[in-house]
């Protein structure tokens, strides 16, 4: 036998306790938090390895962005 399932608003509560979503903003320099980090702590050649986690940073940045405009929320200059 399964286990019941609780029934009401639960954790995640309903459609009466949603807050407003506000507009998002993309980061200008997406990788900036990454570098000031200082230089990564992988072996090998250094520089290669900043580069891809740089790259990776900025890929999940432009997703994120993505996702943002598809679903509606990207700050936009009239909105200011």
């Amino acid at each position: 036998m399964r286990p019941r399932r609780p029934r009401g608003p639960g954790f995640w509560g309903d459609d009466s306790t949603a807050e407003a979503v506000k507009p998002i903003a993309p980061a200008d320099e997406p990788a900036a938090l990454l570098r000031s980090l200082g230089p990564s702590p992988l072996h090998g050649p250094r520089l290669a390895a900043d580069l891809y986690l740089e790259l990776v940073v900025r890929k999940a940045a432009g997703m994120a962005t993505a996702l943002a405009a598809q679903a509606g929320l990207l700050e936009t200059d009239e909105q200011d």
